[in-house]
């Protein structure tokens, strides 16, 4: 009988070994999956606040744009009546800054 008893206490002990490694690989994932879990939300936090700052810095290019269209208007209204001026032999005047 000592013999049977002494397998089944070592099967006993494996089988405990068995399980409380279970429960340390369950814990490690768990873990793992935690930490997984934070670095999502805290990389999903850093795109929403990289988006917003590119939709800003879009309009913001886009403003920047409109404005040189405008100025480079302006300035072919400038070049414009200066080169007409110049070839009808007149001093430039004063040039009115409405547009043409």
């Amino acid at each position: 009988m000592e013999p049977l008893r002494n397998v089944a206490h070592d099967l006993t002990r494996r089988g405990q070994a068995a399980i409380d490694l279970v429960h340390q690989l369950a814990d490690t994932i768990s873990t793992t999956e935690n930490r997984s879990e934070t670095l999502l939300v805290r990389a999903m936090e850093q795109l929403k606040t990289m988006e917003e700052r590119n939709r800003a810095l879009e309009a913001r290019a886009i403003k920047a744009e409109a404005s040189a269209c405008e100025a480079e208007k302006w300035l072919r209204r400038v070049h414009d009546k200066i080169q007409h001026e110049l070839l009808l032999g007149k001093e430039p005047q004063a040039l009115s800054l409405a547009t043409a």
